[in-house]
């Protein structure tokens, strides 16, 4: 009895232990054959929720309650929360994967069967599992194994939804100067307004999903006030960015998507 319950309490410490600590980042091809860098999803706001299967019929349930709980955020949060389904072992064929999926009613965001996407990585293996990735920190919400409760991920996609992003929490500065962009996706260009509370020069900076800096955009001295501009994004490709105003001693960030 003493050692079950040893036993036990070591994997109730690991699970705990495992929540809170960071994700294990990659950049591989999804079974689409597309590019996906979890690091730069997570920077860009996304949260990730992914799923481990072997696949085998004893995955089915948990997978769903996953894949379920994830679509939840769809009308609150549209494209924020993703599904990835990863084959445990990287020996299954991608084929297999996302016909198991499409049969039992997940259709996930990206199907992986890669090396670089280890359970090993988080707080031990176990069929199914789960976790729940999000915020500029690359944070673990959530790390379960065979059995999922609907209520322990829908409170840790939440949660992971609220996190920082990298640019919001690269901020040094943050003032309240009422920073709106319209529209919001942007086709080709979209009006910024923001109020001064005194007189000072404006400057804007558009990031990308990475952090990199790809547009200043420079304004003369203002009043204090309420004001608007046009910023024009027709050489930017579809995606999500983030935009801020900056002046002598603060900035505020805003988060946008272009799409056409």
């Amino acid at each position: 009895m003493k050692k079950i319950l040893l036993s036990f309490s070591v994997l109730i410490a690991g699970f705990i232990a495992a929540i809170g600590q960071t994700a294990a980042d990659f950049t591989v091809n999804d079974c689409a054959g597309n590019a996906q860098h979890l690091f730069a999803e997570l920077d860009a706001g996304k949260v990730i929720v992914m799923v481990w299967v072997m696949p085998c019929g004893t995955c089915i349930g948990p997978a769903k309650t996953a894949f379920n709980a994830s679509q939840t955020f769809i009308s609150s949060y549209p494209g924020r929360v993703l599904y990835y389904l990863v084959d445990d072992a990287n020996n299954t064929p991608c084929a297999t994967l996302t016909s198991w999926a499409a049969t039992n009613s997940i259709s996930p965001n990206s199907v992986f069967k890669s090396a670089a996407i280890s359970m090993a990585d988080y707080s031990g293996t176990g069929m199914p599992k789960v976790v729940v990735l999000g915020g500029g920190s690359h944070t673990v919400f959530d790390d379960e194994n065979d059995v999922f409760n609907s209520t322990t991920l829908t409170t840790a996609i939440t949660n992971a939804l609220a996190a920082p992003s990298s640019v919001e929490i690269n901020e040094k500065m943050v003032s309240d100067f009422q920073l709106n962009l319209f529209p919001n996706p942007v086709k080709n260009s979209a009006e910024v307004s923001y109020t001064l509370n005194q007189a000072n020069d404006v400057r804007f900076e558009v990031f990308n999903i990475l952090g990199d800096k790809i547009k200043t955009i420079s304004a003369e001295k203002q009043m204090a006030g309420k004001h608007e501009t046009q910023i024009n994004v027709e050489s930017l490709s579809n995606g999500v960015y983030f935009i801020q105003l900056i002046t002598a001693n603060s900035r505020e960030t805003r988060r946008f998507s272009i799409s056409r």
